[in-house]
């Protein structure tokens, strides 16, 4: 049993590998998470709460429970705290006495600050080429190991005792500094941001669809069997826009929608019908695959955080691997990556597998909106099409992320498309807005030519796009390009 004092105050710093780098986490002393064997009915957490820890005056249940869906249960929670100098080693926290309680981590800070991560009681493990996981399987039962997952090309999924004597952060350090092993990481709980601006519904105004030239594409666009795949929070499914156009669902959440909102709106954005209701997708034709890797935790439609498992994200784009999704669009900043995170990515995007998906896939990803020169992760990955936000002027829109990694800008401001509910707004806002549109453009490239591969396309998107030279300075690198603009704005007109 691990007392609070040594869960908030370790010993020794607490970091993990990627890329044979140490990433240093940053705890943070004012809250602990805590994960449940099954889901727990709101109405009764503050009950179990308060058999958790033997000191009950520094739970803060007032924060810990604030503006949590009454309608939701919970298995994983954020829990904050009070008093936290006057913790002593005797403030402990039960384990045998509660039975409900699977395991109880630190809660970290990623290097921007930006994002929370906390442990689980699993991990990731990806052996070397030419090596077998049977070499070191008495050492993995010896640390607690009892559940193996293949998942892909040398990956596992590996579960631990609850209340294991060594967490997953310790023991995916060790087995990373293991010579069979390529790396190994935690499944971190994350809190993630959406690259949004939240609004009101509004009915539709679609300013940036002549501006990027789609409608002229639509003059050769039929849209028959192109794939998105929206890897977000939960979407609308039985909006009468949306309804039609999914073909898959991936969402291991196992959550009513709730307050999600985000999705609905990334999904209207890219493919919502034209079928003379409401707003229209760029890519109005192409099918839809919903990607749900987290949820919204509270009753607020307009928060910008959500919740996610590393397995989700991972998962999800084994499924959209399987599936035949041509590209996947991912709105949000992952904060931290890890090695199990960065490789599904680039399985997926390499991939010679799957229906529909025989020359790869393509991921879209948002820049962020903090007005920096910093590319959110997965944006940042090496292989992802990064992509900011223009304004109504076609310039850089003044919250977009920027940088060298940086492909290019597009409409990113008061976009029209789906709310949950059978409802519209015209004022999506954010690099979460500019990037569904990508991934539209790309299911439109992608349908008229299935025999290109992710390297073709992005070469149509270096010639594809117009630079934007009245504020952002002279261009650098190969053709007209710099970090705050990429090549420019996407011009339909100049790809087809």
């Amino acid at each position: 049993m691990k007392s609070l004092q040594s869960i908030l105050r370790p010993e020794n710093d607490r970091f993990f590998y990627f890329n044979n780098d140490k990433i240093v986490l940053k705890p943070l002393t004012s809250r602990i998470f805590i994960t449940f064997r099954s889901h727990i009915e709101v109405s009764s957490l503050a009950a179990t709460l308060n058999s958790i820890v033997s000191n009950r005056s520094i739970l803060d249940l007032q924060k810990t429970l604030s503006g949590i869906n009454d309608d939701l249960k919970v298995k994983h929670i954020f829990v904050h705290l009070n008093n936290v100098e006057d913790i002593t080693e005797k403030d402990g926290l039960f384990n045998q006495e509660n039975r409900e309680i699977a395991s109880v981590s630190e809660v970290f800070e990623d290097r921007e600050g930006k994002n929370l991560l906390a442990l689980t009681n699993q991990l990731y493990l990806k052996i070397k080429d030419n090596h077998d996981i049977a070499e070191i399987n008495d050492l993995l039962r010896k640390n607690g190991v009892v559940k193996m997952e293949f998942i892909l090309d040398g990956l596992y999924h590996l579960t631990l005792n609850d209340w294991n004597e060594i967490d997953a952060l310790d023991l995916s350090n060790y087995l990373s500094e293991l010579e069979i092993v390529e790396y190994s990481n935690p499944d971190f709980f994350r809190s993630i941001l959406l690259n949004y601006i939240p609004s009101d519904p509004l009915y539709p105004n679609q300013w940036y669809i002549p501006q990027i030239n789609a409608n002229w594409a639509w003059g050769s666009y039929t849209g028959s069997s192109a794939n998105i795949g929206i890897m977000d929070i939960g979407i609308d499914i039985s909006h009468p826009d949306l309804a039609g156009q999914f073909y898959a669902t991936y969402d291991p959440t196992g959550r009513p929608l709730g307050a999600d909102t985000h999705g609905t709106l990334c999904a209207g954005t890219a493919a919502a019908a034209g079928n003379s209701i409401g707003g229209i997708g760029v890519a109005f034709g192409a099918k839809l695959c919903q990607l749900r890797i987290g949820y919204n935790p509270t009753t607020n439609p307009d928060n910008p955080t959500f919740y996610s498992l590393d397995s989700w994200v991972v998962n999800g784009f084994s499924f959209a691997r399987a599936n035949g999704v041509n590209v996947v669009s991912c709105s949000f900043g992952l904060g931290s990556p890890t090695g199990a995170v960065e490789s599904s990515i680039n399985s997926y995007i390499t991939s010679t597998t799957g229906p529909g998906s025989v020359y790869g896939g393509v991921v879209v990803a948002a820049t962020g909106n903090s007005a920096a020169e910093s590319i959110d992760y997965p944006a940042s990955s090496e292989l992802v099409f990064a992509i900011g936000a223009s304004d109504h002027s076609k310039e850089r829109a003044a919250f977009s992320n920027y940088g060298d990694k940086l492909l290019c800008i597009a409409p990113g401001v008061d976009i029209t498309t789906t709310s949950p509910g059978g409802f519209y707004t015209s004022s999506f806002s954010g690099t979460s807005a500019s990037t569904p549109i990508i991934a539209a453009v790309v299911a439109m490239i992608v349908e008229s030519n299935y025999t290109l591969t992710r390297n073709d396309i992005h070469s149509m998107f270096v010639l594809g796009c117009d630079f934007i030279e009245s504020i952002h300075g002279t261009p650098t690198g190969y053709g007209p390009r710099n970090k705050f603009v990429g090549y420019g704005i996407i011009n339909l007109k100049n790809v087809f």
